[in-house]
C-alpha cells in the first residue's frame, strides 16, 4: 500500500467581493480533499489596499499587505505543502506538493467546473461563496 497521500481537487472559483466596488477585491476558493478529508482554502486579494488574506476552513492563517507581483505564501496542511502564488495579472494558483491545482489528477474530469476556453485562468467564474452552497453544487455534479 502506498504511503503517498491522496489529494483530490474538487473545485476552484473566483468571485468579486469588494464592499463598495465589487471588482476591487477578488476571492479565490479552492476545494479539495486530502485522504478523503475536505478542505477549503480562500484567498482574498484587494486591488485598492493591496491587502491579502488566506483562510483555511474559515480560519485566518495570513493577513498581509503585499504587492500582487511578488505574492507567494507556503504553509502545511495534513503534512502536505500548499503554496498560493501569483501567476500573472491578478491571477493566482494553488500548488499542492509543487503540483498546480489544475494539473492534479481528476481535476479535468469534472468539465462542469473546468473551462479551457476561459483563457489563461482556465476556470469559470462563479458567484457561489458559501461552503454549504459549494458542497451542494459539488454533490449535484456527482449525482
Amino acid at each position: 500500500m502506498s504511503s503517498e497521500p491522496k489529494v483530490k481537487p474538487l473545485r476552484y472559483e473566483i468571485a468579486d467581493v469588494g464592499k463598495r466596488v465589487k471588482q476591487s477585491k477578488k476571492k479565490h476558493t479552492w476545494l479539495f480533499e486530502i485522504n478523503g478529508e475536505k478542505h477549503r482554502l480562500d484567498f482574498f486579494d484587494s486591488r485598492v489596499s493591496e491587502k491579502k488574506k488566506v483562510t483555511h476552513n474559515g480560519v485566518d492563517i495570513l493577513k498581509t499587505k503585499q504587492k500582487a507581483a511578488v505574492f507567494n505564501y507556503s504553509f502545511t496542511v495534513k503534512g502536505q505543502t500548499l503554496n498560493v502564488l501569483h501567476i500573472g495579472d491578478r491571477k493566482y494558483d494553488l500548488r499542492i506538493n509543487t503540483k498546480s491545482f489544475q494539473h492534479l489528477p481528476q481535476f479535468n474530469a469534472n468539465p462542469k467546473f473546468y473551462d479551457p476556453a476561459a483563457g489563461a485562468s482556465r476556470y469559470k467564474e462563479s458567484k457561489i461563496t458559501g461552503w454549504e452552497d459549494v458542497r451542494a453544487a459539488h454533490e449535484e455534479s456527482h449525482d
